[in-house]
């Protein structure tokens, strides 16, 4: 029977030398962070070497850290279920210490997130929404509301977004999607079946460019996609943080307008008029 990682990583106790068990024990102790901290990242976070970390890899089998880093967030998809991360967050926290712990956890999801991100894929990712003829918005569930914040964000600055439904297939919708046009899709573990089966059909009869918001480059999505901006998601329940993904939305948000200013400034001021005709805002 094969096992799974954490198996092997106990079968291997008696074979690891003292600074490869503390790596052994940072893993099982820290199984969300693990998978997705670097090479560099998960070696200072125990005090050791990427030598040690990398010998540790080896010792279990893999070719190396990315293999066992890859394999690690299969078993995190897999066996982190809603309920099963609850039971694990109640065993470590307290309600003196949930406000503080709770705020720690979305802070280190954010700057995990900025360490993951490149300046570069940010720079793509507003080339490709200046570019794009139109913009269509994608996401479940809890993902759903990153992308009706990115729909309603965006909006305000450009003319040419649309928010898919992520419920069934919007077929009308969807057949008026070309090469032209940008999907942005927010997928997160354990994935929505609806939107990965509608990412691929998208990709396949229409061939549009794709950003995906996800958790990493070993996630169902990426080799459908143009472009990666992966995230933290961790928290001290039994949901997905929202904090990461929405700071990668805000960062998008953010750099369109520094980049695309006067366009922007107008849509705003002519948003702004409307708005006191209709009487909008309480007062």
């Amino acid at each position: 029977m094969d096992l799974n990682i954490l198996q092997k990583i106990q079968s291997k106790a008696n074979d690891l030398t003292k600074a490869q068990l503390q790596v052994s024990e940072y893993i099982q102790d820290n199984l969300v962070e693990a998978s997705f901290q670097t090479l560099d990242q998960i070696a200072a976070s125990i005090g050791t070497s990427t030598t040690t970390v990398m010998r540790f890899a080896f010792n279990l089998g893999y070719t190396g850290y990315s293999e066992l880093q890859k394999e690690l967030q299969n078993y995190i998809r897999s066996k982190l279920t809603p309920e099963t991360r609850l039971e694990k967050n109640l065993e470590t926290v307290n309600e003196a210490s949930i406000i503080l712990k709770c705020a720690e956890k979305q802070i280190n999801n954010i700057n995990n997130t900025q360490m993951m991100l490149s300046e570069e894929a940010i720079r793509e990712s507003i080339r490709f929404i200046k570019k794009a003829k139109t913009i269509y918005l994608l996401g479940a569930r809890t993902s759903f509301t990153i992308s009706y914040f990115l729909y309603q964000s965006l909006t305000q600055q450009l003319n040419n977004c649309e928010l898919l439904s992520p419920v069934g297939h919007d077929i009308d919708r969807i057949l008026n999607i070309n090469a032209d046009d940008l999907m942005i899709v927010v997928s997160l573990p354990r994935y929505a079946k609806s939107t990965i089966e509608m990412v691929k059909a998208i990709r396949n009869l229409r061939n549009p460019s794709i950003i995906t918001i996800t958790d990493g480059f070993a996630a169902p999505l990426v080799s459908y996609s143009d472009i990666i901006l992966p995230c933290e998601y961790d928290s001290l329940s039994y949901h997905n943080s929202m904090a990461a993904p929405l700071y990668i939305a805000d960062l998008l948000v953010t750099e369109l307008a520094q980049t695309a200013k006067s366009k922007t400034t107008k849509r705003l001021a002519d948003t702004e008029e409307l708005m006191k005709l209709l009487n909008y805002h309480y007062e």
